[in-house]
């Protein structure tokens, strides 16, 4: 009925789920397991880069979470022969970075209202909450070269798809119930693993 009467419904069911599905598909491309139907996400891949921060090889009083993503750019840059475009970070990763202060209580990645998108080391910062703590995962960094297909691919074999149904269920037709559906059809190709540095701990 909402959708007979309102104009705009189907936008709006459209949209919401288009989000979902794009939602989704961030939290495979970041960390998906490899079990049918998830892909294999980046982190999960074998052979791509690993730094673990802790206190003792990166001390906080020298910027130890900065030089431990330093070390991650590092290791991208001689394993994987190519320069980091980007890193995925979790708010809270991002948070304890921007919150570190040198002996004189500055803060190491500059004053708070610098304008512009963040960078750390040249290399553009994206948020994401589909890495780090909160959706379960240790590693809450993702540096790499995401651009440009020479270490990664994103293949769609079918773009965003959306469907409403009156029979997708045992009985709907009869009740006057839609179902509606949004999917797609996507591989991830990792080519060269070496361009990417997950990071641990930093949060």
């Amino acid at each position: 009925e909402l959708l007979e009467d309102q104009a705009g419904a189907r936008a709006y069911f459209d949209g919401r789920l288009a989000n979902h599905v794009l939602q989704r598909l961030e939290k495979e491309f970041i960390g998906g397991n490899g079990t049918s139907p998830n892909i294999q996400g980046l982190l999960g891949t074998t052979g791509i880069n690993q730094v673990i921060y802790n206190s003792t090889n990166f001390p906080a009083n020298v910027g130890g979470k900065l030089r431990a993503i330093l070390e991650g750019i590092k290791d991208i840059e001689e394993n994987g022969k190519l320069f980091p475009d980007a890193m995925i970070m979790s708010p809270a990763a991002y948070e304890a970075l921007a919150g570190q202060v040198d002996g004189n209580e500055n803060f190491m990645l500059g004053a708070a209202a610098q304008s512009g998108s963040p960078t750390i080391w040249g290399v553009p910062v994206v948020k994401s909450t589909q890495i780090g703590s909160a959706v379960g995962q240790d590693s809450d960094v993702l540096i790499g070269k995401f651009g440009g297909s020479m270490a990664v691919n994103h293949v769609f074999r079918r773009g965003m798809e959306l469907q409403i149904s009156d029979s997708a269920a045992d009985g709907d037709f009869g009740k006057d119930i839609l179902t509606v559906k949004a999917s797609l059809r996507y591989a991830l190709a990792a080519y060269k693993p070496q361009a990417f540095t997950r990071i641990n701990d930093i949060e």
